[in-house]
């Protein structure tokens, strides 16, 4: 009796403190593909956004990128001296393609928007207000930039592209990436 007392007296909490919280259970070890596995809830949008200011070589590595999908030397709208890497053998790159400024992911663009889900670009742009420019995609289209959310896209009668970028100013965005488009003609 006297035993059980002092055992629970030792393990009481200082008076005046928080109670200590249990430990947590230990967790598994990571697969060593666990960096490859789609983490649940987690639509291709944000996973592709997630990755923009990643190293060069480290997305090479990650995604197994063959060097003849690696282009230096090429222009993105205003972004010149970029390299692109496109893997479309790749489950999450796919039809993405990457440009590189400086050896860091600045851009990733999304040819008509494949493998993203309405959804996703409204959770990607909301509680932001876009200002509109002219698309380059055609007279009838308007890129909607959401330059401190890091995405741009552009839509006519269906959706044209997709921009992905790190937040940015307004100013910046149309400093650093966006061209106008010259007067189109019908």
């Amino acid at each position: 009796m006297i035993a059980l007392g002092l055992a629970a007296a030792c393990s009481a909490e200082p008076r005046g403190q928080a109670p200590t919280p249990p430990l947590a259970p230990p967790m598994a070890s990571p697969s060593p593909h666990a960096d490859k596995v789609t983490p649940p809830m987690q639509g291709r949008l944000a996973q592709l956004q997630a990755l923009i200011g990643s190293d060069q070589a480290a997305v090479i590595q990650r995604f197994a990128i063959p060097p003849d999908h690696v282009e230096p030397d090429v222009a993105y709208e205003a972004m010149k001296d970029v390299t692109r890497i496109h893997h479309p053998e790749d489950a999450l790159l796919g039809d993405a393609r990457l440009y590189f400024r400086a050896g860091k992911l600045a851009l990733i663009y999304l040819s008509g928007g494949a493998g993203v889900e309405a959804s996703e670009l409204d959770a990607a742009t909301a509680g932001g207000e876009p200002v509109m420019l002219r698309s380059r995609a055609g007279k009838t289209s308007q890129l909607r930039v959401y330059a401190g959310k890091g995405v741009a896209v552009s839509r006519g009668k269906q959706l044209d592209f997709v921009e992905l970028f790190a937040p940015t100013t307004q100013a910046d965005y149309e400093r650093s990436i966006y061209v106008a488009p010259p007067a189109f003609k019908l």
